[in-house]
């Protein structure tokens, strides 16, 4: 989940249920993902994950702190050895489930799961929109 906690997002989920429940003006025991589409917005987790993609994208195209861009190295920069997967980010080993929570290694790991037309996106405006689209419109 990236940097937020995950014990804070179904506490996020409910105030953003109650937000969409506030501005369409829908009672107690409506239905609030058709609603929260509507408006186009993403659920909590979708919008966390969308915002540290976003991030991931800065790191790869050089446009982060030097300190988070250090974390995207290319796979051909680790090893020489031609495989298929030689143009992604290398994850760093982590044993631990907390290692796995924090950036340096949640945010190769996403950025790999992208597919190869969002991840060769140069404009970030351009790779807002597309990553937009394609997690609104999956389901």
């Amino acid at each position: 989940m990236g940097y937020t906690s995950k014990r804070n997002l179904p506490k996020l989920q409910l105030l953003q249920n109650f937000a969409v429940r506030v501005v369409l003006g829908l009672r107690k025991f409506d239905y609030i993902s058709q609603g929260r589409r509507s408006l186009r917005w993403l659920d909590v987790t979708e919008k966390v994950l969308f915002n540290d993609l976003v991030l991931a994208f800065k790191c790869v195209n050089g446009l982060a702190p030097d300190y988070l861009v250090k974390y995207f190295v290319k796979r051909s920069a680790v090893h020489n050895r031609n495989t298929r997967e030689c143009k992604s980010s290398a994850v760093p080993r982590c044993r631990l489930s907390t290692g796995q929570r924090a950036f340096y290694y949640w945010g190769p790991t996403e950025w790999n799961g992208l597919a190869e037309n969002i991840k060769n996106m140069k404009e970030i405006n351009g790779f807002k929109k597309t990553l937009f689209k394609n997690m609104f419109y999956k389901k």
